[in-house]
């Protein structure tokens, strides 16, 4: 049980995480497909860091980046010290990105099924302000188990907040990556970034300085993708 060194809670298996448990009723509809491809991504033996989906409309492309996120987000949560495990500073904040062309583009198809599977989930609790979160966590203090994992969206620069200190923001700009520390990043429809307005060329720097900010901060750990 050597997780107790680190977790307040022993953390999910991929395949424990697409059970009930963790995502509520979501859980029985999510297709062999996107549990295939979530489990071998995930695969803790494997060196994958970065997947690219390409398949045709309607495969779930957004779905399984959303789960890939928010599996992300429950076992960084369930740490103890999240910045001890990356090796950073305890000041380090945090953060998953979500990034499409646009912030509303981001919202609809990143943040939003985000937001709907957490409150379709009993795992997932949702308190008015941040220091509500404190007590809250102090419910599972002296257990080893964790019941609820606590966010709020009562944060100024930020989606949302979980009570470890871990935010999700969104994004549609190079600049937006400025000054961040990066676990993880979801980029979605980046061919319709030409539409918005920017190059090839722009887009291939968006996609790069991503995976370099997640590189250099989390340098080959488990948990840092794109």
């Amino acid at each position: 049980e050597s997780w107790r060194i680190n977790f307040r809670a022993k953390p999910p298996t991929p395949e424990e995480f697409l059970t009930e448990k963790y995502l509520g009723p979501t859980a029985k509809t999510i297709y062999p497909r996107i549990k295939k491809t979530f489990v071998e991504f995930m695969n803790p033996t494997a060196s994958y860091r970065n997947l690219i989906l390409y398949p045709h409309i309607g495969w779930g492309k957004s779905y399984l980046s959303t789960l890939i996120t928010l599996y992300i987000s429950v076992y960084v949560s369930l740490m103890k010290n999240p910045w001890k495990w990356f090796g950073l500073s305890p000041s380090t904040q945090l953060s998953q990105m979500l990034i499409s062309y646009s912030l509303k583009k981001s919202s609809e198809l990143l943040l939003e099924p985000y937001f709907n599977i957490m409150e379709a989930s009993p795992f997932f609790e949702k308190v008015i302000r941040k220091d509500a979160m404190k007590e809250k966590v102090e419910e599972f203090a002296y257990k080893d188990t964790v019941d609820k994992l606590y966010y709020t969206t009562a944060t100024p620069s930020s989606a949302l907040a979980f009570d470890s200190g871990l935010t999700i923001k969104m994004g549609s700009s190079v600049q937006g990556l400025l000054g961040l520390t990066l676990i993880s990043c979801v980029m979605s429809e980046l061919a319709f970034f030409t539409d918005a307005g920017k190059s090839p060329e722009y887009i291939m720097r968006l996609y790069n300085d991503a995976k370099s900010r997640i590189g250099t901060r989390m340098k080959g750990n488990y948990f840092g993708r794109s």
